[in-house]
């Protein structure tokens, strides 16, 4: 069995890559080996954060600073989000004058 198809299937079973990452440990596999196989079966993914997001939302259009500001301190943020407020609209300022 390749380490492919055990990635597969340990997948199918609604394991997470952290705990396929485990069972292949585990099972003997090596590190390096592990992450190779996890990339090629593409199970590797970009994690969505509230940084990822916003960048996005930037990115889809020309934004205020007003429309930063209400997106970063919109209730469904963290207050971690909240309490790093200026540093993101300096980053909403530099994408805004990119847009320029």
């Amino acid at each position: 069995m390749t380490i492919i198809t055990r990635i597969e299937e340990l997948a199918a079973e609604g394991n997470s890559t952290t705990l396929i990452r485990a069972f292949l440990t585990i099972e003997g596999y090596k590190g390096k080996e592990i992450s190779e196989g996890i990339k090629e079966s593409g199970l590797t993914a970009k994690k969505v954060t509230f940084a990822s997001e916003f960048y996005d939302w930037l990115a889809e259009e020309k934004r205020t600073q007003e429309e930063a500001e209400e997106y970063i301190l919109d209730e469904s943020n963290s207050k971690n989000v909240h309490k790093h407020l200026s540093h993101y609209l300096n980053i909403a300022d530099l994408a805004e004058r990119i847009w320029s």
